[in-house]
């Protein structure tokens, strides 16, 4: 009986150690690529993952401007209101602090809706505010705007042929930072603060802003 057990499994031994191969190389090959499958697949997915999407609704038609920045930003949104804190000249996310006094190379840039009536540099050109044009210095035009009671806001301005107007407002001795106006008409408007003591010309900070918030808005 045990002679006739050993015959008959050795005459199946081949077979049993052939599926047993195949078995082990399906296991092994499968252990070999699900991590790259998994890999793939998270490399695959979309890129909504690491970027947070806005929208504002702009101008009196609610025509919408779309942005995607990525999440490193940590972009705040606030109704109608996108602020970003970025280092200048790199734009990159801030490494500092990003409220109350921010460190000195730090650019704090807040898009809003389009207006509805006039933006913020145009207003400035047009003196609905009562701003009065005082002369000229540097290519800029120099205006005047009453802010309060024996009070005046010095404002500088200049035209671009994207945007048009931008205006760069000092708002007087108490702050250590101008702002920075334009507006891409129907789509947004952009109010970025900077440092007043910086060597760099307030209009290479302007277009440097200009290029990365176009970067990451969604054209439609």
């Amino acid at each position: 009986m045990i002679s006739f057990i050993n015959q008959y499994f050795l005459r199946f031994l081949p077979k049993i150690i052939l599926c047993l191969s195949r078995s082990i190389l399906i296991l092994l090959l499968f252990l070999i690529l699900t991590p790259f499958q998994y890999s793939w697949a998270a490399a695959s997915k979309p890129e909504a993952n690491q970027y947070d999407d806005f929208s504002i609704s702009s101008g009196s038609d609610k025509r919408v401007a779309w942005f995607r920045f990525p999440k490193s930003y940590k972009s705040e949104f606030y109704g109608e209101s996108l602020r970003i804190v970025v280092d200048y000249p790199s734009m990159s996310p801030t490494t500092g602090r990003r409220r109350f006094q921010l460190n000195k190379d730090a650019l704090e840039i807040v898009i809003t809706n389009y207006p509805k009536i006039i933006s913020n540099a145009d207003s400035v050109i047009t003196g609905k505010y009562g701003a009065k044009l005082i002369g000229t210095e540097n290519g800029y035009d120099l205006y005047q705007e009453p802010i309060g009671k024996g009070q005046v806001e010095e404002i500088r301005v200049y035209k671009t042929a994207e945007y048009g107007y931008v205006a760069i407002s000092d708002p007087g001795s108490w702050s250590y930072r101008f702002s920075i106006s334009y507006a891409l008409k129907n789509h947004y408007e952009v109010t970025a603060y900077y440092r007043k003591d910086s060597s760099y010309s307030l209009k290479d900070v302007q277009k440097s802003v200009a290029d990365f918030i176009e970067k990451y808005r969604v054209k439609n």
